[in-house]
């Protein structure tokens, strides 16, 4: 059995060092095309991984790089799992509309505990092999460089008795409500996940999964052999809800921002809806408290254009005036670098029209968000015939970086 896991190591390995991201997508989109759900795995897998559980020989997982889905839920199923540092742990189904499908439900809780377990699938987030050797799902961390040595000795300290035969379906001193037994469970998963696959909730999800891998891949501008240009320092022109939202955006990103506005109590407020956006994602405990300091350290409010002759990005927000908002542009142009993206937030208003006097026009884009822009991950990139696939380019790169 170790020779498996020593092949599947191997194959992650030169396909960049990732043990597996779990079950093919594209086979969902295929269920939904045509309602035919035996497209899916059967429960036949999830026996395999029940076999394997029970079976005489030990069976030790080596992970690095990803181990998502399906994947984790093959590492469960072994006897032990020896991951390299870093590496990334989760069961990510949710967020697709189903439910793991190959044991995860049964056996996670039963290593980790109920209630870390339902946070991990109900967040779809996963953890790193350092949290996951505090909570019991990992039994070592190895350097990759040592990853199957380990994972061979370990493998065979389980065979010679030096190190406990763990079955994690058996294992319930860390939850209670387990009435009828594991394989029953897995048994119900599996039915349960078929059901959900074809659910309108699925359907979307997976259709919004696929819109996003699109965004990547845009004609003659993604297919060119352009680079992003990193984006380092933004100016957002306009601190009101749409300035702040975006200001709030971009810092957690760790983006040095800067917010001008045109008189001091407007920047205070500016500052201040900031200031309440990040505190308010610490007080939902969706922010730690160390990355919101440092969030709140990276903006900056001015009166004036003094400080943006280093600026890579300007992201005008201010109220739906073409007048104002024209005159802004021919602000900034001056002021700016040359390489400097402009860009408005702009939903209305005709791009052509409010960068008619830029020179040159290939850097004015439009940026609309979709507010509250520090919550809804959606932005609309709005082109005129002149923009350059760089520019664009640049914009999409700044919104990806985590």
């Amino acid at each position: 059995m170790l020779l498996l896991f020593r092949m599947i190591y191997q194959t992650s390995y030169r396909t960049g060092g990732r043990f597996s991201g779990g079950f093919d997508i594209n086979v969902f989109e295929k269920v939904h095309k045509t309602s035919d759900i035996s497209l899916l795995p059967d429960v036949s897998v999830d026996l395999v991984m029940n076999i394997m559980e029970d079976g005489k020989k030990p069976a030790v997982a080596a992970v690095e790089g990803l181990c998502l889905g399906g994947g984790l839920e093959l590492a469960l199923g072994c006897h032990a799992r020896i991951a390299a540092p870093r590496t990334q742990l989760g069961l990510p189904e949710l967020s697709l509309g189903v439910l793991p499908g190959s044991g995860g439900t049964q056996r996670l809780p039963r290593l980790i505990g109920l209630s870390k377990a339902i946070e991990m699938m109900m967040t779809s987030k996963p953890i790193m092999s350092e949290e996951g050797k505090r909570l019991g799902l990992i039994d070592a961390i190895v350097p990759s460089t040592e990853l199957l040595k380990v994972a061979r000795q370990w493998a065979l300290d389980i065979a010679e008795r030096r190190k406990p035969w763990m079955l994690s379906l058996h294992r319930t001193n860390k939850i209670e409500g387990i009435v009828h037994g594991g394989y029953n469970g897995v048994l119900k998963e599996a039915k349960t996940f078929e059901d959900l696959v074809l659910s309108d909730t699925s359907r979307g999800l997976v259709h919004v999964f696929f819109s996003q891998q699109a965004t990547s891949k845009v004609p003659n501008v993604t297919d060119i052999g352009l680079k992003p240009r990193p984006v380092k320092k933004v100016a957002i022109i306009g601190g009101g809800l749409m300035g702040s939202g975006i200001a709030t955006s971009l810092v957690l990103r760790n983006i040095f921002v800067i917010v001008k506005e045109s008189n001091p109590e407007y920047l205070q407020k500016g500052i201040k809806a900031v200031e309440e956006n990040i505190r308010g994602l610490v007080a939902r405990k969706k922010l730690q408290q160390d990355k919101a300091n440092k969030a709140l350290s990276m903006v900056k409010g001015v009166l004036d254009y003094s400080e943006f002759k280093d600026v890579d990005m300007v992201i005008e927000a201010v109220i739906e005036n073409v007048l104002l908002k024209q005159q802004i542009f021919t602000d900034i142009e001056k002021v700016c670098p040359p390489h400097c993206i402009l860009a408005t937030n702009t939903s209305t208003i005709d791009l052509n029209v409010i960068g008619e006097k830029t020179r040159p026009q290939d850097r004015v884009i439009g940026a609309h968000f979709f507010s509250p822009a520090h919550v809804m991950p959606l932005l609309e990139i709005v082109r005129t015939e002149k923009t350059s696939a760089q520019a664009i380019l640049d914009l999409s790169w700044l919104l990806e970086k985590q």
